[in-house]
């Protein structure tokens, strides 16, 4: 993960001239208050507690029914970590308009947009990705094109 933050890193050093680098006063930075900490660390529990609520409703279930439970389970989990990471300060950087940035946001939605693709299609025809569910992929680029421009 920080190999691919770093070359990304030296990728921007590349491509951004040095004179086009502005450099943020403190005074100037946009972070996150302390009431946008209180709502992660509500997502954050949230996320946490859903996580073990569906890891128990995964071992009560029948053997079969299982793959939903887990396949959802991983979604919250991974979602737990990444709102754990935002909390504790880590998973951003500044922009160049002083602005905070949690890339671990994107981190987040590379893994758990699959994840919830399959679970869709799991719930939609009960063999995962098969083919037969279009709608999903559909679902997802809609999804990733709102996401983008809000």
């Amino acid at each position: 993960m920080a190999r691919l933050f770093l070359a990304a890193l030296a990728l921007l050093s590349v491509v951004t001239p040095a004179a086009a680098v502005e450099v943020c006063k403190v005074v100037d930075l946009q972070l996150v208050t302390q009431t946008g900490e209180f709502f992660l660390a509500v997502t954050f529990l949230g996320m946490g507690v859903t996580t073990v609520v569906f890891v128990l409703m995964a071992f009560k279930a029948a053997h079969e029914k299982r793959k939903f439970y887990f396949t959802t389970c991983y979604v919250t989990a991974i979602s737990t970590f990444a709102y754990y990471a935002m909390l504790s300060g880590q998973g951003w950087l500044i922009t160049p308009n002083c602005r905070q940035l949690f890339y671990v946001r994107y981190v987040d939605w590379f893994f758990t947009t699959p994840l919830i693709m399959l679970d869709l299609s799991l719930i939609g025809s009960g063999h995962g990705y098969d083919g037969g569910c279009y709608w999903c992929r559909y679902a997802d680029d809609f999804r990733g094109f709102h996401g983008e421009h809000l």
